[in-house]
Order: structure tokens, then C-alpha cells, then sequence
């Protein structure tokens, strides 16, 4: 958002201007993925060496169930259980593939993981202190390569998402970069900067441990 326009980001992330949203009988998308975020969180503190994908899924739809109980109640309005079984629906998709990626040596080191601006080990990109939660770091015990997942309950690919057509009136000329092969590259800007960023925590934190193992983001 700072990327897209200081003066907005200002307004709402420092005076916290933001459009007042009443109740509704339906959730929202933020609520929507913090549902879903909630029980694969709860999933890889608790039981990130699980392999049985019907143990897996299992047990993200019961922390699903919890965390629906408490947000809604034991009688969610018609909508909101529409929404939840959406939510089921990927959750059982996250089990099958988190049982592959297990079986492909894929280990999770940290999930739900913060950095924070003024803590203990703090990390400054210049003059700025970076703050920031990262949803899943992971290590390959058969390569040693490293990758930092971002989860997602509905978006592009990272490339569309970090990646915008350049502004007419660049304020910020160091957004601009160059993509694709050397003979045709095409001319973009930085859109958003969440995945980069990620990968500068997880060298702060795991960069001796890391050492020349290969290192990948996505989501």
C-alpha cells in the first residue's frame, strides 16, 4: 500500500482511517482466511510431523470446528455455514498436499512465526524497523533447501501479485525492474513486496544455519 500511494497508507495505517463495516450475517474474506489460517496454524504448532493425510485432515477440520465455535457459536447463520464448508473444502486439499510435501522431506521450523520492530533481535532495512509475521518457514531434510509459504484461501500467483505495470509518474524509480528472458524482458514495477521482505527475515534469523542451501517463497 505504501508502494501504491504514501498518503493513503498514511491515512490508513497511521490515523487509521478506514471505512466503518457494520455486522453481518455472513463473513467477510479477512475473516474468512483467519478461519483457515487458525487451523493450519494450530496444525504445524502442534502436529507438524504428521503424514497420514486422513490424520491430517482430521485434525485441521476439528481446529476448524473450535475456532468456528467460538467466532460464530454452536449455530452459525446459513450463510456463514455455506462459507464453512468453502473453508472445509480447502482444508482438505491442505491435508493431501501437506502429506505429500511431507513424504518430499518438506519439515516445518516455525509457523506463525513474528519479528518484531523493537524486540530482542530486531531487523532495520535502513533507517526502517521491520515488523512482520510469517506464516510457515520450512527446511527439506533430504536437499537442506529452505522456503518461506505465505498461506492463501483465494489469490494469484506471487509473480501477478508482486509484480504491476510501471506508473506513467514513477515517485519511486528504485520500484522499477526488468522480468522474463534477456531478449524480451518486460518492464515492471514492485506492486507489493511481502514475499522479498519474508526472505530477508528468514536469512536474520536462520542465515548461519542456512549457509549456501538454496532458498525459495511462494505460497
Amino acid at each position: 500500500e505504501y508502494l501504491s500511494c504514501p498518503f493513503r497508507y498514511y491515512l490508513k495505517k497511521v490515523l487509521w482511517l478506514d471505512a466503518f463495516t457494520p455486522d453481518a450475517r455472513e463473513m467477510d474474506s479477512k475473516r474468512f482466511g483467519i478461519l483457515v489460517h487458525e487451523a493450519v496454524e494450530k496444525f504445524g504448532r502442534e502436529t507438524p510431523n504428521e503424514s497420514a493425510p486422513a490424520t491430517i485432515e482430521r485434525l485441521v477440520l476439528d481446529h476448524l470446528d473450535a475456532s468456528v465455535n467460538v467466532a460464530f457459536g454452536p449455530s452459525p447463520s446459513p450463510a456463514v455455514r455455506i462459507q464453512i464448508e468453502g473453508a472445509k473444502t480447502r482444508l482438505r486439499a491442505f491435508s493431501r498436499i501437506q502429506a505429500e510435501q511431507i513424504a518430499a522431506g518438506w519439515r516445518i521450523v516455525s509457523t506463525e512465526r513474528k519479528l518484531e520492530a523493537h524486540g530482542e533481535n530486531p531487523l532495520c532495512i535502513g533507517s526502517l524497523h521491520l515488523s512482520g509475521k510469517i506464516d510457515r518457514i520450512e527446511k527439506n531434510t533430504l536437499t537442506g533447501a529452505w522456503r518461506v509459504l505465505d498461506y492463501k484461501t483465494s489469490a494469484d500467483g506471487p509473480a501477478k501479485k508482486h509484480f504491476g505495470p510501471r506508473h506513467s509518474k514513477e515517485w519511486l524509480p528504485d520500484a522499477e525492474l526488468e522480468i522474463g528472458d534477456s531478449e524480451k524482458p518486460k518492464k515492471k514495477r514492485w506492486a507489493i513486496l511481502q514475499l522479498p521482505l519474508y526472505r530477508k527475515i528468514l536469512d536474520h534469523w536462520h542465515g548461519d544455519e542456512i549457509g549456501d542451501n538454496p532458498i525459495s517463497t511462494g505460497y
